[in-house]
């Protein structure tokens, strides 16, 4: 399925039903959906037309991840209520303050009402809506258990984002450091630096080599900063088309990453966390076990991993066991698999109870991870605080140094 279909903002003018004027925005599909719902407030349409919203607009009634999240946390309550599918999205819909959600709770209700199945009208109607999310509630439409489904996808999404919320602001904190650190670095060597040469140039004796040795730095940086950062920017630009474009590029850098020293083990651990975690909510919605390896497969954000679960795939779809096939996949394509992930799995396939034990194990990791980052965090700040230290440190000698001995040739 294609991707959904996406709202607008229109902007127009009517009369009431006393002849007074009147105008504002609605948000819809197709400009006949706003004069539909206008014409139940008995306003009659003098004019629609299609507008891009403000930034502020935009920002009050955009439809976010978590909106998507909520609306089948709230529908689930309601249906385990016994109310129909279509009055529970109806009552959605009054409820929502975002126009953006309304209009695309108000388009779901029409295509149910109208007979689609409803796991086809969220991923035609819903952004965000991936394939696993259209899967399980396929799953739990056939299986007549959509409300315990909704609970699922919910509580995935929510644990799915919170382990990238994770990861964000775990690397937010050195990344901005970084960027302040080179910022103050380039504006001392190109503005406060050259200050001082001028200055220097007038005392008449031979400065330290660590001056020269910056004066010679701040001298390239400001004749060669636009060049160098036309060139950063050139190269970055051409590494990111071949990376977008080439499938072994992707692979090669992919597998880079996960031998980094220190970044690797965590991005591991946060790909092992999706996969275990999406294999064990379509393994437990009912979803054929091939369709959940490969949409699992999809969840690592790791082209080896990807191509390892993939190839998982084809091997049990040719007869072997899930662990067996897991350790085969793992030689071919030289992949670091955990252990404890493979006899987990057997344990699972001997008993019955893969899915019980695949949510133990994303747990497992989630919690191994979060560790992980606690500690690399509190690491990263004492030594990115000596690191810029020195460097400011390094500068400020090396400018202060020459006045130094002037004070004590003159002492």
């Amino acid at each position: 399925m294609g991707p959904a279909e996406k709202v607008g903002y229109f902007r127009w003018r009517g009369r009431l039903s006393n002849g007074r004027r009147t105008s504002g925005m609605r948000v819809a599909f197709q400009p006949d959906e706003v004069e539909a719902s206008l014409r139940l407030q008995s306003i009659t349409v003098q004019a629609i037309r299609r507008v891009r919203p403000g930034w502020r607009t935009y920002r009050r009634h955009r439809f976010r991840q978590q909106d998507l999240t909520g609306m089948f946390r709230q529908l689930a309550s309601l249906l385990s209520a016994s109310l129909p599918l279509g009055a529970a999205l109806g009552i959605l819909t009054q409820e929502q303050h975002r126009m953006e959600a309304a209009a695309i709770l108000s388009r779901i209700q029409q295509q149910v009402t109208s007979g689609t199945p409803f796991s086809e009208a969220v991923a035609r109607h819903t952004p965000g809506c991936d394939a696993i999310t259209t899967s399980l509630l396929k799953a739990g439409e056939f299986a007549g258990q959509l409300p315990q489904t909704l609970e699922q996808i919910a509580a995935y999404r929510e644990q799915y984002h919170q382990l990238q919320r994770t990861l964000f602001h775990t690397l937010l904190y050195p990344a901005a450091v970084c960027v302040v650190a080179m910022a103050v670095t380039v504006l001392m060597l190109v503005w406060i630096i050259p200050q001082f040469a001028g200055l220097f140039a007038t005392m008449g004796h031979q400065l330290p080599w660590l001056t020269r040795a910056v004066l010679t730095l701040s001298d390239y940086a400001s004749r060669y900063s636009l060049p160098l950062i036309a060139g950063v920017a050139l190269i970055t630009g051409l590494c990111r088309w071949q990376y977008r474009r080439s499938q072994g590029w992707q692979y090669r850098c992919h597998r880079a990453v996960l031998r980094l020293p220190v970044a690797g083990p965590c991005l591991h651990l946060a790909a092992q966390a999706r996969f275990t975690r999406t294999l064990g909510t379509t393994f437990q919605a009912g979803v054929p076990l091939l369709d959940g390896l490969n949409l699992a497969a999809e969840t690592c954000g790791n082209q080896v991993l990807t191509h390892t679960y993939h190839q998982t795939a084809r091997l049990v779809a040719g007869g072997q066991p899930l662990h067996a096939a897991i350790r085969q996949s793992m030689d071919k394509q030289q992949a670091r698999i955990p252990e404890r992930l493979i006899q987990l799995i057997m344990v699972g396939e001997e008993t019955g109870n893969i899915d019980t034990l695949l949510f133990e194990l994303a747990v497992y990791y989630d919690n191994t991870l979060s560790q992980q980052l606690k500690t690399l965090t509190t690491l990263l700040e004492p030594v990115l605080i000596l690191v810029i230290g020195k460097i400011i440190g390094t500068l400020l000698l090396a400018m202060y140094l020459p006045v130094f001995d002037l004070m004590k040739a003159v002492g």
